[in-house]
């Protein structure tokens, strides 16, 4: 049972604390330059393939 609180007052300051900073967070977005969108029709015409450039940035 006091393994129980224990556990209780280490992670109820971690979701109380962290958990609106990771909420408030913006997600980064990518916009590719003219140079980026040529050189993909470029290749997507040469290789005959259909590659996109997405917006997301998210690596996990």
């Amino acid at each position: 049972m006091s393994t129980f609180f224990f556990i209780l007052l280490v992670l109820l300051p971690v979701f109380t604390f962290l958990t609106p900073f990771d909420l408030m967070k913006r997600s980064s977005v990518y916009k590719p330059s003219q140079q980026t969108a040529e050189l993909m029709m470029q290749l997507n015409k040469k290789y005959h393939m259909e590659m996109g450039i997405t917006g997301s940035t998210d690596t996990v």
